[in-house]
């Protein structure tokens, strides 16, 4: 039996509840950055300096993740282009650094703008702690896994990720029993998939409406 728990607060602080070294993997989809700006008028990209404030968001919540992971464990967060370069100036903050870069093929394009190409992918990196390994030498960088379209999510949440996309993630890096957390659970994907591959697992979700929404997901789907 697993234990799936979900906490409504901010994740920084409620992650200090978790003990050093304890966490087989942290497996989490933050903020984007879509629209991020701290001067002037917002932008969908945002800018270098906007980026580079939000690092230190970024930073605070991969500090928790390093204390938490064991040493054999992993980080994986998602991101796409906007968020590379921020968490990448966070875990070099943190004497860290990405180990791979998946690139999620989602099988399907999206809207783009008229100036752009149409975006198929999105982006999760890995960083590994000291004595961690991946077992399965075959596995590549590039995984095909079609994504959600709105009318099959679970939920309303814009950003909800395939449950077999977590699950792979999940079995390739862990095993049955493991202790899997996810500093932003948004939709409850990741718990589904944990419960659903024998994991344990904490969620952290700041906003009401996306933990309670979790929460419903959890209940409806079948254990």
């Amino acid at each position: 039996m697993t234990d799936i728990r979900l906490v409504n607060g901010d994740c920084v602080e409620e992650s200090k509840n978790i003990p050093d070294n304890s966490v087989d993997l942290v497996l989490t989809d933050p903020p984007y950055l879509i629209g991020a700006s701290s001067v002037g008028k917002p932008s969908r990209a945002g800018s270098w300096t906007d980026w580079m404030n939000e690092a230190h968001f970024y930073k605070s919540w991969i500090e928790q993740a390093q204390r938490v992971l064991k040493d054999t464990g992993f980080l994986v967060s998602f991101c796409n282009w906007r968020s590379m370069p921020v968490i990448t100036k966070a875990l070099t903050d943190l004497g860290l650094s990405i180990t791979s870069v998946l690139v999620w093929d989602k099988m399907c394009f999206g809207q783009g703008s008229r100036k752009g190409l149409r975006p198929r992918y999105e982006l999760a990196v890995f960083v590994a702690m000291k004595d961690a390994a991946i077992p399965n030498r075959a596995l590549p960088d590039i995984w095909e896994c079609k994504r959600v379209a709105p009318q099959n999510r679970a939920t309303d949440h814009p950003a909800e990720k395939p449950v077999e996309l977590f699950k792979k993630l999940i079995c390739e890096t862990t095993s049955e029993g493991a202790l899997v957390v996810d500093m932003f659970t948004g939709s409850g994907t990741a718990a589904v998939a944990c419960r659903e591959t024998g994991r344990n697992f904490i969620g952290f979700e700041l906003d009401t409406h996306w933990y309670n929404a979790a929460l419903n997901r959890l209940k409806q789907e079948p254990e």
